[in-house]
């Protein structure tokens, strides 16, 4: 059964008991309803039970979105390039393309899988992600690949990180000029700008982190650049209309978070009703002589 603004409406008169309908428009309710919105919707971030607010919040809760950066940064401007409808981060991770520094491409069979060997020996291990470029002939080594290990110098190629879709050769490469990256991905974590990091602690690339300020999000280390963004966002909320009749509110949120969200706008009711009663009586006691 739907529930629309108009039910809402009744069920916050209900809540209250009809004792602060003399005091709000319709218009003043929709004010009051957005400000409970925005609270509710915080202490429930604040609970820290992700699948509870995944449930609660399922119709603006928006999951695995990717972006990519613009020198490591994401406007969150309503409306903007970047995070249009965003409201509330909640999780986010970062992928940097890091160089194997003095490495390169010495060969690359002409074999299924094609294995590939490095002039020196590396720290990769097997199902890492990687970016091969500048292979010659053999141009389907190139591309994001996982590696199998065949030993420190020499790694196989597939598709897939399970290593189960090899990639095969389309020609016979040696030179010196094919490049290989590692690509890491890792959860980045909130690092609030008045907050001092000992070295131990400063942001890497195996380590990110992330702040939010002047209506952008930023990637730390700034020193790499961040390629890519997957994050778990709380979009523009639904605000209620308690004139509006056909909207289901349940297509967005809970039955739960909606009676929770009622609750929330009953105390604001009442305090913002309190308010205009003592402004009353100090205007009644100022106009006495």
């Amino acid at each position: 059964m739907p529930l629309t603004g108009q039910d809402f409406d009744r069920i916050i008169d209900l809540k209250s008991d009809n004792a602060y309908s003399g005091y709000f428009d319709n218009a003043k309710k929709n004010r009051i309803i957005a400000e409970a919105t925005n609270k509710a919707i915080d202490l429930k971030i604040a609970t820290n039970d992700r699948i509870q607010t995944e449930s609660d919040l399922f119709g603006i809760y928006k999951s695995n979105i990717i972006y990519t950066p613009i020198t490591n940064t994401i406007s969150l401007i309503l409306g903007g390039a970047g995070i249009a409808d965003y409201f509330r981060m909640m999780n986010l991770k970062a992928q940097f393309i890091v160089p194997l520094t003095g490495n390169y491409i010495s060969e690359a069979l002409n074999s299924t899988p094609i294995r590939i060997t490095l002039n020196k020996k590396s720290n990769l291990r097997s199902k890492e992600n990687v970016i091969v470029s500048g292979v010659t002939v053999n141009t389907n080594a190139n591309g994001t690949r996982y590696v199998k290990m065949v030993n420190p110098s020499k790694y196989s190629l597939y598709s897939d990180v399970n290593l189960l879709n090899p990639i095969a050769s389309n020609g016979l490469y040696t030179g010196t000029v094919g490049t290989i990256s590692r690509v890491v991905y890792n959860s980045a974590k909130d690092m609030h700008s008045n907050r001092k990091f000992s070295k131990l602690n400063e942001p890497t690339v195996h380590n990110p982190k992330f702040e939010i300020a002047n209506g952008l999000v930023k990637v730390y280390p700034l020193t790499w650049v961040c390629s890519e963004v997957t994050v778990d966002y709380i979009s523009t909320p639904t605000y209620v209309d308690v004139d509006e009749g056909t909207i289901d509110l349940l297509q967005t949120y809970s039955s739960r978070f909606i009676y929770f969200l009622a609750d929330e706008v009953v105390k604001l009711f009442g305090e913002q009703s309190r308010d205009d009663g003592e402004i009353i009586n100090a205007n009644m006691e100022i106009s006495q002589p």
